[in-house]
């Protein structure tokens, strides 16, 4: 069996390593920024929030129009996009030493400085954009529903999830080229499958994108009548017809066991959980006089806003990938007890391992399990023999 490249493993463990002690940086600013609301002396009458936020009010009286119920778009979007600039500041010069000199420091493969700066620039504004909407719909919800907008807003966030997955076969067409697989021994084989398994999908299809050389991969999306096969040419190339059944039996046993609609659920009770005591923050911040905010929906209490909800989406995204290492584990042990190929699920993973960057990282900060703990898993449920 191909062996893993142990040089590659190595650098690429390194390079994780570093990343992950770096990202971790960007907390400090939030922490601080949180932990300054709890720096009250109870003899004194003032305070720099308080102070800081007495000068924000002066400078938006203007822009206090329109406004519906308490909720004033204009202050809102001024202070988020200061907020915003303020982070980008901070984030700018550790993104590049992350994707870029960090990449090249461990050897690893890397785009240009130029390439790397499109790709951000391109990415932090579909961020700010869609955060710029959000933000003021939580306020608008803030201001109409009050302390109940965290279940509005987890709900608006379940059908926004639910959207885009059902969209995600026409997104992908307007980026890739998809040919459709209509004939030959690998449809025969995934049509076969599919009979096993009980289920069925729109299409299967080649996934191709001009000019570019893609990472080998296969996958499942959409659901219901938009559910389709991809399959990239270069997993063609490199991947024999037993491993891409193994590898198409992982991916609709996602589907028979609806972990779309289960992760979906699940991420929308952790938020809803941890949107709630947002809520209750919230109000308890602007009961406290030294502070001199005028209410939930004041444009101050923006920047705590945003602090709470990146320390939400971290809370979220352990939980998240907790249980998405449960359902990878599951769904593996569906693909072989469905196909008994366990010698080409093996060698599938350690050329994933050898081709991409999924081997060096450890389960506790992925979705995924790591290569080596597939492995031993399907050795394990191999010895069972279930």
């Amino acid at each position: 069996m191909q062996q893993i490249n142990e040089e590659r493993q190595r650098r690429l463990l390194a390079y994780r390593n570093a990343r992950r002690v770096l990202v971790r940086l960007l907390a400090i600013p939030f922490l601080f920024l949180l932990g300054s609301l709890f720096c009250i002396y109870p003899q004194h009458s003032w305070s720099l929030i308080g102070l800081t936020n007495a000068l924000w009010h002066r400078l938006m009286a203007p822009f206090l129009w329109p406004s519906f119920f308490s909720w004033h778009p204009l202050p809102l979007l001024c202070s988020y996009l200061l907020c915003m600039c303020c982070f980008e500041l901070l984030y700018l010069p550790l993104y590049f030493y992350l994707d870029y000199d960090l990449k090249r420091y461990h050897r690893l493969p890397t785009s240009s400085l130029w390439t790397c700066v499109l790709r951000h620039c391109r990415n932090q504004s579909r961020l700010v954009v869609k955060w710029a909407l959000l933000v003021q719909v939580i306020y608008l919800l803030e201001a109409c529903l009050q302390e109940w907008w965290f279940c509005a807003f987890a709900g608006l966030q379940l059908l926004l999830d639910i959207f885009v997955a059902q969209r995600q076969p026409a997104a992908m067409a307007r980026t890739y080229t998809l040919t459709r697989l209509v004939d030959g021994e690998l449809a025969q084989r995934l049509h076969l499958l599919m009979q096993r398994l009980s289920t069925s999908v729109k299409g299967i299809y080649i996934v191709t994108r001009p000019g570019t050389k893609m990472a080998p991969t296969a996958f499942v999306i959409g659901w219901g009548w938009t559910r389709t096969i991809c399959i990239a040419h270069t997993t063609l190339e490199r991947f024999s017809l037993d491993e891409i059944e193994v590898i198409m039996a992982h991916e609709l046993s996602h589907h028979i066991h609806a972990d779309i609609w289960r992760h979906f659920l699940v991420r929308t009770g952790v938020r809803t959980m941890l949107y709630f005591l947002l809520s209750m923050l919230l109000v308890d911040l602007v009961n406290v006089p030294i502070y001199f905010f005028s209410g939930t929906t004041d444009s101050a209490t923006m920047p705590f806003l945003l602090s709470f909800f990146v320390l939400s989406w971290l809370l979220t995204r352990i939980i998240m990938n907790r249980y998405s290492r449960y359902t990878e584990y599951r769904a593996d042990e569906f693909a072989l007890s469905r196909t008994g190929k366990y010698q080409a699920f093996k060698t599938t993973m350690v050329k994933l391992a050898n081709i991409n960057t999924l081997l060096a990282h450890d389960d506790s900060y992925s979705s995924h399990p790591s290569i080596v703990s597939r492995i031993q898993h399907a050795d394990e449920f191999a010895a069972r023999g279930v």
